[in-house]
């Protein structure tokens, strides 16, 4: 009996650590995404052409350690300002498994 309940904990315990391990690549995309809306906000209404526009969501992608490609970036013109997506893959290595995320951030709706 012991020893299917120490077994039951360390599946519980694993179950956690991974759980912690893959909630950190949703947390940090969330803040690129805060940032992404502030800068959409800053500059909405600013006569930026798409290379612009492309190269500001590079570089705040850059400062939170997004590695992304210029053609992962969507720039959308909309008429209440300009819509930035960037979406991009993040790994994380779990005990003995790779898990490859694919996230995309935005800003706005």
């Amino acid at each position: 009996m012991r020893i299917r309940q120490a077994a039951g904990v360390a599946v519980l315990v694993a179950a956690v650590a991974t759980m912690a391990l893959l909630s950190v690549p949703y947390w940090n995309n969330r803040a690129l995404e805060e940032d992404l809306a502030e800068l959409a906000g800053r500059n909405g209404r600013a006569d930026w052409n798409e290379e612009r526009w492309r190269v500001a969501a590079l570089n705040v992608a850059a400062r939170h350690g997004v590695a992304a490609a210029t053609a992962e970036v969507k720039v959308e013109p909309r008429t209440g300002g300009t819509r930035v997506e960037i979406r991009y893959q993040k790994n994380v290595d779990l005990f003995v498994y790779t898990v490859r995320l694919h996230l995309r951030a935005r800003s706005g709706s």
